[in-house]
């Protein structure tokens, strides 16, 4: 006789990821411009990302769980694929400081666009380039902020 556990693995992540991204966002918009004349200030990242992840984390919480089959339960190359987007995310973080935003964005996008199922490359790349021009109008332009140009500018 197999006992079911009270929540399941998924849900209790789903409640530690509400839990974090309320935190965050919690802590982020404390944050206080030290110059005071700032129109986004340093909270307003922070809040932001902790309200969509508390609003993503809440749908993966209360959400019906799918039935899953056994062959894709005992595949334990499926779960490592899920990390590949973290693994990018981490890199794109990482080459920010010396690829600069618009060569990080851009190469950020295309690989994860062409991971996550774009048909080609050259439709991942036409994505890449209007999302990396859709950003830096909207943080440069819309937004007046300076967007990190990268040590590899000054190499050259």
């Amino acid at each position: 006789m197999s006992t079911r556990p009270l929540i399941s693995a998924d849900r209790a992540a789903a409640l530690i990821l509400v839990v974090g991204f309320a935190a965050y966002g919690v802590h982020g918009h404390s944050l206080e411009s030290s110059l005071g004349v700032d129109f986004v200030g340093p909270g307003f990242f922070p809040t932001v990302v902790g309200v969509l992840g508390v609003v993503l984390a809440g749908i993966l919480l209360v959400r019906r769980e799918p039935a899953r089959e056994g062959a894709e339960r005992a595949n334990p190359s499926l779960e490592l694929r899920a990390l590949v987007p973290i693994g990018l995310m981490l890199a794109y973080v990482l080459s920010l400081d010396f690829l600069g935003f618009p060569i990080a964005t851009l190469a950020f996008l295309v690989i994860a666009v062409r991971y996550l199922g774009a048909p080609s490359w050259l439709g991942a790349a036409v994505f890449g380039i209007a999302g990396t021009a859709a950003a830096i109008l909207l943080f440069h332009y819309g937004l007046s902020l300076r967007l990190p140009q990268g040590d590899l500018i000054r190499l050259w």
